[in-house]
């Protein structure tokens, strides 16, 4: 991704196909304020970046551009199954080891 916080940003929405009000929605904040974060006029502060990640399924790092070198298993399989899919199945994996120890 570009180093440009603002079209990786948009690229990332596009990619999710949600509109700048659904996602403006989910933050609980203003069309215009999300806008503002896709022009490059205003960036969110660090904790409406981790929702940002959350919301679009991707991480903080390439929202901002930074460069990953060499993904760990967790990521590649957020990749492959989306955050909630991969929560999902941590959770029923924990069940399972919880029932295990009974």
């Amino acid at each position: 991704m570009k180093d440009k916080f603002n079209e990786n940003l948009r690229e990332a929405r596009l990619r999710k196909k949600l509109t700048q009000q659904q996602v403006a929605d989910r933050l609980g904040i203003a069309k215009s304020t999300y806008c503002q974060y896709e022009t490059g006029a205003s960036e969110p502060n660090v904790l409406r970046l981790k929702e940002l990640a959350r919301i679009l399924e991707t991480t903080g790092d390439a929202l901002l551009g930074i460069e990953i070198h060499a993904k760990s298993r967790f990521e590649e399989m957020q990749e492959k199954y989306g955050v909630e899919r991969l929560m999902a199945y941590m959770d029923a994996l924990d069940k399972l080891t919880e029932e295990g120890k009974q």
